[in-house]
């Protein structure tokens, strides 16, 4: 009920002209495509097994990969209210090289319940809405995905000064590049206003980043490593590092640092999984004002569950518990918040 009254006062004008701008966007890399010519390259890319099935990167602000058909990439590190959450796992096992393209059109959101907020008398819960589209190039071996998104991060009536909602309107450019049949590359950038329309200071625009490297020791493992740039002052460098296993059909462990996840496949249609995570963003608002910058991270333990129509529609819900919630702003005092329930759900095509 409490993210039912969320959506009675949302800014509906604002979320439009959001939706409008990112189907711009996505029109125009629609039409980009539809005049690319098809590559001849028949050999695979090196970074198959790491490609991901997580979400693609929307906001590495939060720092969060994927795309479909196969263990991720890049690790889902952070997905937070200003990006992409953590996708459901895979529909299936690693089927070859290459990763698979991103999500012709994706619709998510998640829900944290009510925290107490420490030092108030009040107490803030959160949504977060986001639709995005993807379009990728061939160049030989060469690979470039494009991903205009749009988000919305509701905060509503904290007492707290902040505003109602705050936005999201990016791109992601990734480039991903095989060095040999084992080894391989992916460097991206996504450049967007995190705002709240209000303050569109220079630190309302900014450009998070990624680099990976992924080593593929064989079918069952893949190594990976790599840095994340998160546009964030309080965060600005993310590390991360570790393995994929997958010993059979059934199981697959992504041990990677900061966000590990454990899948299990039930069938070709239904999958589970468990994770753990650690999710920020940033966002330049306007409070008492005054520019403002609003810097929010959390923790996440969840349990998900998966279904794969023959339509290769991919339905997700995710049930488990937000803590070590702090809310950072800079004209402000910092505060922590109590424990939240974390949902979230979505489809991908």
């Amino acid at each position: 009920m409490a993210y039912v009254r969320f959506l009675g006062r949302v800014s509906w004008h604002r979320c439009l002209t959001g939706v409008a701008s990112w189907a711009v966007l996505a029109l125009a890399t629609g039409s980009a495509q539809a005049r690319q010519a098809p590559s001849g390259s028949s050999d695979p890319p090196s970074l198959s097994t790491v490609a991901a099935d997580s979400p693609e990167i929307s906001d590495p602000t939060s720092l969060e990969p994927g795309a479909r058909g196969r263990p991720p990439l890049t690790p889902e590190l952070g997905g937070g209210a200003d990006s992409a959450p953590d996708g459901p796992p895979p529909s299936g096992p690693p089927k070859g090289y290459g990763p698979p393209p991103p999500s012709i059109l994706a619709v998510e959101s998640w829900y944290i319940g009510p925290g107490d907020v420490t030092g108030t008398n009040t107490n803030l819960s959160m949504g977060f809405l986001s639709v995005s589209s993807g379009k990728r190039f061939t160049f030989g071996r060469t690979m470039l995905s494009l991903r205009p998104q749009f988000q919305t991060l509701f905060l509503g009536e904290s007492g707290l000064g902040l505003p109602d909602q705050i936005y999201g309107l990016t791109m992601d450019v990734q480039v991903e590049q095989p060095l040999s049949r084992r080894l391989s590359l992916q460097v991206a950038a996504t450049p967007g206003l995190y705002t709240d329309w209000r303050n569109l200071s220079g630190e309302a625009f900014r450009v998070p980043a990624r680099m990976f490297a992924s080593y593929r020791f064989g079918p069952e493992l893949v190594v990976i490593g790599g840095v994340v740039y998160t546009a964030q002052p309080d965060l600005p460098i993310i590390p991360a590092a570790g393995a994929i296993w997958s010993p059979n059909d059934r199981w697959r462990y992504e041990l990677i640092a900061p966000r590990p996840r454990v899948v299990y496949r039930w069938s070709e249609a239904w999958q589970s999984y468990g994770l753990f995570s650690f999710e920020s963003s940033t966002y330049a608002i306007e409070t008492a004002g005054r520019n403002d910058l609003f810097q929010y991270r959390d923790f996440r333990v969840a349990l998900g569950l998966e279904y794969t129509t023959k339509q290769k529609a991919r339905w997700f819900a995710v049930v488990g518990s937000a803590f070590g919630r702090r809310l950072d702003l800079g004209l402000g005092e910092d505060r922590n918040l109590e424990p939240g329930l974390f949902l979230r759900g979505g489809v991908r095509f």
